[in-house]
């Protein structure tokens, strides 16, 4: 395998097992991800949503986020790069695109529990659109103005800025899951390389 190729998989491999380190799929799945009304002595609603806590989700986008970024040679954007490398495995080679499609496929579709326009009238945003109006337009990179527009009208009220946040921890846990997928078989595949050698 070119070394171009070795250095970008075991980049992978190490921010992968960095992300599986943090655990923030456990700790949504043992949070849950749903909320509580209970009605107050003045006839009003209070509503209590289950978010992950705020310094985990933090610290596992710091990394996550590698994974979505275009200029990352073991990003999902980047892939489809590595199957080019001739000395990998057929097998590794269509797995990791078959979980690069998975992915796009993912941030393409829409979110089951937003309808259009609770967020922006006329709008339904895809969980992509979601997961990068939130990693650069609140919580990472702000020098993305439109993407900062939408996040501060997203999160005009704290009802909608809840729902965001369950939003983008449902698409992290699915995310995360493709991750662990490709630690997996870049793990085997670098012992298999190494091996041959």
């Amino acid at each position: 395998m070119r070394d171009k190729t070795r250095r970008a998989i075991e980049d992978l491999v190490e921010m992968a097992d960095r992300l599986r380190a943090y655990r923030f799929d456990e700790h949504i799945r043992d949070l849950g991800l749903g909320f509580h009304m209970q009605k107050q002595s003045d006839g009003s609603w209070s509503i209590e949503f289950d978010l992950p806590d705020e310094k985990e989700r933090d610290a596992t986008l710091y990394t996550f986020r590698l994974f979505d970024q275009q200029n990352e040679a073991f990003s999902f954007h980047s892939l489809n790069r590595l199957t080019r490398d001739s000395d990998l495995s057929d097998n590794y080679r269509d797995r990791i695109i078959r979980i690069r499609d998975a992915y796009f496929t993912f941030l393409q579709g829409y979110p089951e529990d937003v309808e259009a326009g609770f967020f922006e009238e006329i709008q339904h945003p895809t969980r992509g659109e979601i997961m990068r109006v939130v990693m650069n337009g609140g919580l990472g990179h702000r020098k993305d103005h439109a993407k900062r527009k939408r996040y501060k009208i997203w999160t005009r009220d704290p009802v909608r800025e809840a729902v965001l946040f369950q939003e983008l921890a449902k698409i992290i846990h699915v995310v995360l899951g493709l991750i662990k997928e490709l630690l997996a078989l870049s793990k085997q595949e670098l012992s298999n390389q190494d091996h041959a050698a």
